[in-house]
């Protein structure tokens, strides 16, 4: 199973990428402690089983969506793994 993800690279271009099993992306959530970046992967640990799962979370939690998103922003450039694009930021 594969996920097909809409990215947004360094230079600011769309395009789609295909996430297999294993890989990771860096998207935003928020939770009861504001907005925060997280990294997820592809677990496919469990025979015929593949999701989407929380590997780690950036530092920072934040009050708007935009300020997660510069923390994803960096982190995905640091990481060298795909950035999820959040449509709706405004920025």
């Amino acid at each position: 199973m594969e996920v097909n993800l809409r990215t947004k690279t360094p230079q600011g271009v769309f395009e789609i990428v295909s996430i297999k099993p294993g890989e990771q992306w860096v998207s935003i959530t928020s939770g009861i402690s504001g907005y925060f970046a997280v990294i997820y992967w592809l677990n496919d640990e469990t025979p015929g089983d593949c999701f989407p799962e929380p590997w780690n979370t950036g530092i920072g939690r934040y009050r708007t969506r935009e300020e997660a998103y510069h923390e994803a922003e960096m982190i995905a450039f640091s990481e060298e793994i795909p950035l999820e694009h959040i449509s709706g930021l405004g920025i």
